[in-house]
C-alpha cells in the first residue's frame, strides 16, 4: 500500500481479521484491524481473544448491550459492528438505524492533504514533521478559499505550542487536534485556537478529561475513532457527551480496511450534527480485497438502502 501516516508515525503495511456473526441463518461483519504502534494489541492477540469468545444471546432491542466485554478495543468494535449488522439485516434496516432513531440522510467529510489544491471546501492538514512546510501550505489552502483544521497527534512541543496555534489562528485555520500533551493545554490561562481531542479519548478517564478542558472554554470537538475508543457503545456515549458539553461530533477512522470503514460511516450517520466528518477515503484500503463500502461517495456519506452495513462481499 502506499505510505500513509500521522504526525509522528507513518505505516505501509495493514493487516487485520474479518469476523462473522452467525444465528441461524443470519449473519453480520466486522473487522478488527489494529494500527502497529497505534494502540497495544496485535493482531494474534486480537485472534486469540475473538476464537476465545463464547457463544451469548443478543437483545434485539439493544444488540450493542447483549455484546460481552472485550480486552481490546478493535475487538469490541469488530464483534459490535456484526451484531449490528445482522441485527440491520433481520430488521430490513441500515445499520445506522440500528444505532439510532432518526439519523441522518447524509453528511459530509473532510480529506486530509499534504499539497495545496482548490478541489476541496475543507481539508485537514497534519503538522509536526516540517512546521514550516506545512505552515506554507495552510496558506495557500487558505489563500484558495479552503477551510482548515490541523492535526497534531500531540506532536508539538509543550513549552512553545501556544505559540504555534497563535501562527495556525492567523492564518484562519478552525481548530487543532490534539496539539500537545492535555497538562499542558490545560495549565494555559486561554488558547489561540479550540481544541479537539482524539487520543485523549482512548483513556478510560478520557471523559473526564474532556469535562476538564470544556470547563475551562478550551474544547471545540470530540474526534471519535471507534476502533480505538473501545466500540460503537462507547463511541455513541461520547456523542452524547460532546451534546452535553456543546462540542462538535468529528467521527473518524484509524485507517481502517473497507467494513470498519462502513460502521464507522454508519456511526456518523447516526449522530451527526452538521460538522464534516474524518472518514474520506484513504490510501490504506489499497492493503484490503476490494470491497465496496456502500455509504461512502466523493460527496459524504450517504444512505444506501440495503439492510445492515449494506456491504457486499467480492
Amino acid at each position: 500500500m502506499p505510505a500513509f501516516g500521522n504526525s509522528v508515525k507513518g505505516w505501509r503495511e495493514r493487516r487485520g481479521i474479518f469476523v462473522v456473526a452467525r444465528a441461524g441463518d443470519l449473519h453480520g461483519v466486522g473487522e478488527a484491524s489494529p494500527l502497529p504502534g497505534y494502540l497495544d494489541a496485535d493482531l494474534g492477540e486480537l485472534e486469540r481473544e475473538l476464537r476465545d469468545l463464547d457463544t451469548f444471546e443478543v437483545d434485539p432491542d439493544d444488540p450493542l448491550a447483549s455484546v460481552p466485554s472485550m480486552t481490546h478495543s478493535t475487538s469490541q468494535f469488530a464483534i459490535e459492528t456484526a451484531i449490528v449488522d445482522m441485527v440491520g439485516r433481520a430488521r430490513g434496516v441500515e445499520a445506522c438505524q440500528v444505532l439510532a432513531e432518526r439519523p441522518a440522510e447524509r453528511c459530509q467529510v473532510y480529506p486530509v492533504i499534504s499539497e495545496a489544491t482548490a478541489e476541496f471546501q475543507r481539508c485537514k492538514v497534519k503538522i509536526g514533521r516540517d512546521l514550516e512546510t506545512e505552515l506554507d501550505l495552510i496558506s495557500a489552502l487558505r489563500t484558495a478559499g479552503v477551510a482548515v483544521r490541523v492535526d497534531a497527534n500531540r506532536s508539538l512541543p509543550a513549552r512553545d505550542f501556544i505559540a504555534t496555534l497563535e501562527r495556525l489562528a492567523a492564518l484562519g485555520v478552525e481548530l487543532c487536534e490534539e496539539p500537545t500533551e492535555l497538562g499542558a493545554m490545560l495549565a494555559a490561562r486561554e488558547l489561540p485556537l479550540p481544541i479537539a481531542l482524539d487520543e485523549t479519548l482512548q483513556a478510560d478517564d478520557g471523559s473526564e478529561r474532556a469535562r476538564a478542558l470544556a470547563a475551562d472554554g478550551k474544547l471545540g470537538a470530540l474526534v471519535i475513532k471507534p476502533a480505538a475508543v473501545g466500540g460503537l457503545r462507547r463511541a455513541l456515549a461520547l456523542a452524547e457527551l460532546a451534546d452535553e458539553l456543546g462540542c462538535q461530533i468529528i467521527i473518524s477512522h484509524m485507517l481502517d480496511g473497507p467494513i470498519a470503514l462502513a460502521a464507522a460511516c454508519e456511526l456518523a450517520l447516526a449522530v451527526d450534527r452538521g460538522t464534516p466528518h474524518g472518514l474520506a477515503a484513504h490510501p490504506g484500503l489499497a492493503a484490503y480485497p476490494p470491497i465496496s463500502v456502500p455509504q461512502l461517495s466523493e460527496t459524504g456519506i450517504h444512505r444506501h438502502g440495503q439492510p445492515g452495513l449494506g456491504v457486499a462481499w467480492p
